[in-house]
């Protein structure tokens, strides 16, 4: 059963938004480019975001489908919820919630599958931020396309977990 949502199709009853005033033709201007051409992408447009139930097991599960949907959508920024994968750190330690755990044999190889799948085409093109939890239980990843620089991520409500 696929749970991946489709894109809204444009019905063409909606004008494209666009960020020049010009609305001349590649004729028109003297460079001979479209206005769509010549706008660079100064902050995210297009978001996905994503309760996956277990990241590592839709990777073993669905990956095919949900990078060919991220191809199509070309999002800048995918937020992943219940990624489901342990924080780094040693039993009764503070844990690193930035980090994947990979301290025993099993967590090692989870960490390789996941990150082996997420180091494909088209996530290559983007920074990962971890957010993990203590155990296999809630966390989440947040992909922002290299492109586009954050001013500041934070893993909490109080902001002391700036990073």
């Amino acid at each position: 059963m696929k749970r991946f949502f489709q894109p809204i199709q444009k019905d063409g009853s909606c004008k494209k938004p666009s960020l020049s005033p010009s609305t001349g033709t590649a004729e028109d201007r003297q460079d001979g480019k479209s206005s769509d051409e010549t706008v660079d992408k100064k902050e995210p447009l297009k978001f996905l975001t994503w309760n996956a139930n277990s990241l590592l097991l839709r990777v073993k599960n669905n990956w095919p489908e949900f990078t060919k949907f991220v191809q199509s959508f070309d999002p800048d920024v995918i937020v992943v919820q219940e990624v489901r994968m342990p924080a780094s750190g040693s039993k009764g330690a503070p844990k690193n919630p930035g980090e994947l755990k990979d301290d025993t044999s099993a967590s090692r190889e989870e960490k390789q599958i996941l990150m082996r799948a997420l180091s494909t085409p088209p996530f290559g093109n983007y920074r990962i931020w971890w957010s993990l939890a203590d155990s296999k239980y809630a966390g989440t990843a947040l992909f922002v396309k290299k492109c586009f620089q954050p001013k500041k991520v934070h893993f909490s409500l109080d902001r002391s977990g700036n990073f």
